[in-house]
């Protein structure tokens, strides 16, 4: 079941008011214990842990003082280690999240259960999730560092946000179907839409990419767009990070112009989409924002 709405739902129901005495509430320790733990030693973990059936992936990313490598590692629900990948070629910068694909078929052919990793050296690498096997690899290009953003499922494509651009994957061999050039992107996650791919880089421009490789864009304001743009009735949310700021703005796609924009703080996470509503948090507050014909 998807729990994310129900996230919104709490916080709504957060916003209320509480009447009479409540009651004291346990404390974390007392409510949860500790299971078990595993060292990956001097790096950083730097993406959410992936639940796939029996099994948990973790990624990790280099640390600048440190001379562990960055790596990829399967534990079972008891914290048993069932396999572990290591990549010595990172660029510091291994945050792109894992992506599981259930095995199917499409125009391109079959594949298997997959799990997908990007890395920072720019390589795009599809292994059995049971254990790490290498089905299929893909080198897309980096500039100082490579793939930082999320990736997507596109039918049977995987669409994979590079350093430089968007590039279409066939998920039964890794071959590209699709290939174009953007602004350079950081943390540059790309949406999956009925009409193509949207992205956002470095420079507050967003991109559209359509499947046959044809790329509009749509400068919005000088920052950075460091999310995948969240898809709401209203319209295409993207929030634009600045150096002591950020603006949240509603995108038409048939014009990538901005209809409307709402000044937020500092440092903004990753916005999340659920139902009608954005949640956005930044340096300074968690924002709840309603989008159905505006936003």
């Amino acid at each position: 079941m998807d729990r994310r709405p129900l996230l919104a739902f709490a916080l709504l129901v957060l916003l209320f008011p509480t009447f009479g005495a409540a009651a004291e509430q346990p404390s974390f320790d007392e409510e949860f214990s500790l299971e078990w733990s595993h060292d990956f030693g001097d790096v950083y973990i730097t993406t959410a842990p992936l639940f796939v059936e029996n099994q948990l992936y973790v990624r990790t990313s280099a640390s600048w003082g440190g001379t562990d490598v960055p790596s990829v590692t399967a534990f079972d629900l008891d914290g048993q280690l069932v396999w572990s990948h290591a990549n010595p070629n990172s660029s510091h910068h291994d945050m792109a999240p894992l992506l599981h694909i259930e095995q199917g078929a499409g125009a391109c052919g079959t594949w298997p259960s997959m799990l997908v990793v990007a890395w920072s050296d720019g390589r795009v690498e599809a292994r059995s999730p049971e254990n790490g096997e290498l089905f299929w690899s893909h080198q897309s290009k980096a500039i100082t560092w490579g793939i930082t953003g999320s990736m997507a499922l596109d039918g049977d494509l995987v669409v994979v946000p590079t350093r430089t651009g968007v590039v279409a994957l066939c998920a039964s061999d890794g071959e590209v179907t699709m290939e174009a050039t953007t602004g350079l992107g950081w943390r540059n996650g790309v949406t999956v839409t009925s009409d193509g791919y949207y992205l956002g880089d470095e420079t507050g421009t967003l991109w559209a990419v359509e499947r046959n490789g044809t790329v509009r864009s749509e400068f919005l304001e000088t920052g950075k767009i460091r999310h995948a743009p969240l898809i709401t009735t209203a319209g295409l949310f993207v929030q634009v990070q600045k150096s002591a700021s950020s603006t949240a703005h509603l995108i038409q796609t048939s014009t990538l112009t901005s209809t409307s924009s709402l000044d937020l703080g500092a440092s903004p996470a990753m916005p999340i989409h659920a139902g009608d509503y954005v949640l956005s948090a930044d340096s300074g507050a968690v924002h709840l924002i309603e989008c159905r014909a505006t936003c």
